[in-house]
């Protein structure tokens, strides 16, 4: 079966799942992955499932479906960008559905023609990026031999340049291997060059691929959560800056580092200068950064 669902989503709501390639055709082997591990990860894209088969698929089980779907995500059972029919399939579905469509992708292919060519047709896209370092990324996300973390950065910010739809980045943490200050500090600032929507921090939830893969607590999670809100301004006043007199506004809704402050108001602000003007603004540090908020 390459339809399934629908399931619920915490994100996306009653999510129906299309799946474009065989079972565990990926490029890592995550060590946190929901699915068994990926015996032979691959590089290279190829013609796996036709558009004519997904959208036969996809008519039958819509007719006999009597439950609620918000969405249809192509992700699944492997890496659907690996697929190079994969804008064929988004170009039938979208044709011919009315639901938003959401693509989940490692973001190791984000660059390879057949998935440019696709981005036009999804409303959403979710690329993930859980290292930054290359021997952490190799550790948590165990790619094929080639695929560098430096490629993934790439391909994320690629993404942004090209796509003008709603990027949701999600960054998986694992105890003990990418959860160190300072490659949170590098994911952070990987984030400010890609400047996604939205940024989804993600953990072990349910049974992993590797016994030995953890999640984090709950505390880091939302400490992770504040200091990543900040970078979601970027894209937001990438084109009109934010006027100083609503930045209050802004500060209200959650704690911003100097850095983003001054390049959504486009102004050379120092502390003291936000600190004087601002009176009701406070200083916090989460995970060795210096936020701001109200």
């Amino acid at each position: 079966m390459n339809v399934y669902g629908p399931v619920k989503s915490r994100r996306l709501g009653n999510s129906l799942g299309i799946s474009i390639v065989p079972n565990k055709v990926c490029s890592f082997d995550c060590i946190y992955c929901e699915l068994e591990p990926t015996a032979n990860p691959v590089n290279r894209v190829d013609s796996y499932i036709g558009a004519d088969e997904i959208m036969r698929e996809l008519d039958s089980f819509l007719i006999n479906n009597s439950r609620e779907i918000d969405v249809f995500t192509i992700t699944g059972f492997g890496e659907p960008t690996i697929n190079k029919n994969i804008n064929l399939i988004a170009k039938a579905i979208k044709e011919k559905y009315r639901y938003p469509l959401v693509l989940l992708t490692n973001s190791s292919f984000l660059d390879s023609p057949s998935v440019v060519d696709s981005f036009k047709y999804f409303d959403k896209i979710v690329p993930s990026l859980d290292a930054v370092s290359e021997d952490l990324f190799k550790k948590i996300d165990r790619p094929e031999d080639s695929i560098s973390a430096k490629k993934m950065v790439e391909n994320v910010i690629f993404l942004r340049s090209k796509y003008d739809g709603e990027i949701e980045l999600e960054i998986a943490f694992c105890e003990g291997v990418n959860d160190t200050t300072n490659e949170i500090g590098l994911l952070y600032e990987a984030a400010k060059k890609i400047m996604p929507n939205k940024v989804f921090i993600n953990s072990v939830a349910r049974k992993p691929a590797y016994s030995y893969a953890k999640p984090i607590s709950q505390e880091l999670i939302d400490s992770l959560n504040t200091l990543f809100y900040g970078v979601t301004l970027l894209i937001k006043y990438r084109d009109n800056k934010l006027d100083q007199k609503f930045l209050l506004d802004e500060l209200k809704k959650g704690a911003i580092g100097l850095d983003i402050i001054r390049d959504i108001t486009a102004l050379p602000l120092e502390e003291e200068d936000l600190m004087k003007h601002h009176r009701s603004v406070k200083k916090i540090e989460v995970l060795n950064k210096i936020l701001y908020k109200v």
